[in-house]
């Protein structure tokens, strides 16, 4: 399997970015928390409010919070 490299992953941010706002955050969000297309496609509003994301994971996987932290670097 092949991961993409830092400078490769920012090229990917910066198309979603340019082309819209939501896409950049989408991306952006399910990279940082390691998820699932379709677990990204399952999200609603209240799944992210209150400073926490709230995911419940599919494949078995448990249900996770995580609090929802800025950087200005998005890969942090």
């Amino acid at each position: 399997m092949t991961y993409l490299k830092p400078a490769e992953l920012l090229k990917v941010l910066q198309a979603a970015k340019d082309k819209s706002t939501r896409d950049f955050c989408i991306i952006l969000l399910g990279y940082k928390s390691g998820l699932r297309a379709s677990e990204l496609c399952r999200l609603t509003l209240d799944d992210v409010r209150g400073g926490y994301l709230d995911v419940q994971r599919l494949k078995g996987s448990l249900h996770t919070r995580r609090p929802l932290q800025h950087h200005a670097n998005p890969l942090l």
